[in-house]
């Protein structure tokens, strides 16, 4: 026999019935490198840059380059998170920088 509750609201934790209107957030963070690499950076400072990476595993630097995150929620969470993506109320001005 089929469970009538398939998933949960990845905020509230709301189980979801089936049939029931629910939201699928996708969100990617891709690295956002400007181009720029100091001129000052010596030979020291690319060698402890160089250690860094080593020791770093192959996911954990795919995860600073870039990410896809999914989740879903359900409408009230689905307002909530929609009215502050960040954290906070959304700001009536947009913050300047690069929009890709």
């Amino acid at each position: 026999m089929t469970s009538p509750t398939l998933n949960y609201c990845a905020r509230c934790g709301q189980a979801f019935r089936r049939g029931q209107t629910r939201y699928l957030v996708s969100i990617a963070v891709v690295a956002d490198f400007d181009g720029t690499i100091e001129p000052e950076a010596g030979g020291a400072e690319l060698s402890r840059i160089w250690r860094e990476i080593e020791a770093k595993s192959e996911e954990e630097l795919q995860n600073e380059v870039a990410q896809r995150l999914s989740f879903t929620l359900c409408k009230p969470c689905r307002d909530a998170w929609v009215s502050a993506p960040l954290g906070e109320e959304l700001r009536e001005e947009p913050v300047t920088g690069h929009v890709h």
